[in-house]
């Protein structure tokens, strides 16, 4: 299925930023239960069991003002054989660097947090050197302290610069974001809510790294940190995004990453967005 890579909500412009070509997980690691449960009708797995993921991140444009939720996949200085695209790819949508004043980051994973910093004379500099960066402190606290030199890799210069905004719980960024902690895939995961001038869009970063794993809130993938902490989550976004109608950004969903939550009965389904 195709998809557009840009939707106005209100006032405001959503676009996905892809970077580089699809990631190719296992699909039963992704899904934490096997196929036989429903998953393969949605994303056919390959023979080998792998499935197609989407490397995207948000570029939100309003009323003159830029931001990016998530700074895309491995830098491929970190991942040296990866293809990628993320800094091209803003290109191509007319941003550059010094456009992006505000980056929500949902969680510390590098396939978030690639293009956060980049080399320059044998040092990591900010790679948006106007922007404020918005982090869970619960986040940056556990990768500090489990990968202290990825913590400085990514995050060190951006603090160093006074530009690192480490946030206590549920807090307004602005008045078009608010950062709602979603802990489970990691300790300090939070998915962004964007007012879009009256309508409401949500980015959920990987506590759904499809539109299934709303659908099924048991369904986690291998690596998560904690289930219980996960499936909570997910049951408080669903009753926010369904109060406001927000429309859900799903950024790894290679289908159709844009959707709307229903009732259906004691559970929820999403349905394509129709813009």
């Amino acid at each position: 299925m195709t998809f557009p890579s840009t939707v106005v909500l209100g006032d405001t412009e959503l676009s996905l930023i892809r970077d580089g070509g699809l990631l190719r997980p296992d699909g039963e690691a992704v899904f934490g239960v096997p196929p036989s449960r429903g998953w393969a009708s949605y994303i056919p797995p390959e023979d080998d069991g792998s499935i197609a993921v989407m490397p995207h991140s948000l570029l939100v444009r309003r009323q003159g003002r830029t931001a990016l939720v998530d700074t895309g996949g491995e830098n491929v200085h970190e991942v040296v054989a990866r293809r990628s695209t993320f800094m091209q790819s803003l290109a191509d949508s007319s941003v550059s660097p010094a456009d992006v004043d505000t980056v929500l980051i949902t969680h510390a994973h590098l396939d978030h947090v690639g293009y956060n910093t980049l080399p320059v004379d044998g040092d990591w500099l900010p790679a948006f050197p106007n922007a404020r960066f918005f982090l869970q402190r619960s986040e940056s606290d556990s990768l500090k302290s489990s990968a202290p030199d990825r913590w400085n890799r990514y995050f060190g210069a951006i603090a160093a610069a006074g530009n690192l905004v480490l946030l206590d719980g549920d807090a307004a960024v602005g008045d078009r974001f608010r950062c709602m902690p979603t802990p489970g895939h990691t300790p300090g995961h939070q998915s962004v809510f964007i007012d879009c001038g009256g309508p409401s869009a949500v980015y959920l970063g990987d506590l759904a790294i499809t539109r299934l794993h709303l659908e099924h809130v048991d369904w986690n993938p291998s690596w998560i940190w904690s289930a219980e902490e996960d499936r909570r989550s997910k049951l408080r976004l669903i009753d926010a995004a369904l109060r406001k109608d927000a429309l859900l950004v799903v950024g790894h969903d290679p289908v159709m990453p844009w959707a709307r939550l229903q009732r259906s009965g004691a559970s929820v389904r999403t349905v394509d967005f129709a813009p």
